[in-house]
């Protein structure tokens, strides 16, 4: 896959297409691990360290996808 930078204020920015970012489990509150080696970019997300961590990550990713949906909800 081929992608383009995008300039954001004095930076560039990676958009990562929404179908990769689901296949990992990765959303706006995930903490990227980035580590350069020699000329390759490696991005990957951090491996929560506690149970407690992984669970208020779901919990995120759930209101994330559903946010529409509880909106809709809360209205009733």
């Amino acid at each position: 896959m081929t992608k383009k930078l995008t300039k954001q204020g004095d930076d560039l920015v990676l958009i990562i297409d929404k179908p990769i970012l689901e296949d990992l489990g990765i959303t706006e509150k995930t903490l990227l691990d980035v580590v350069v080696m020699g000329d390759v970019i490696l991005i990957k997300p951090q491996k929560p360290t506690n149970k407690l961590s992984e669970l208020e990550e779901t919990a995120h990713s759930i209101m994330d996808k559903y946010e529409e949906v509880f909106k809709k909800l809360s209205k009733t």
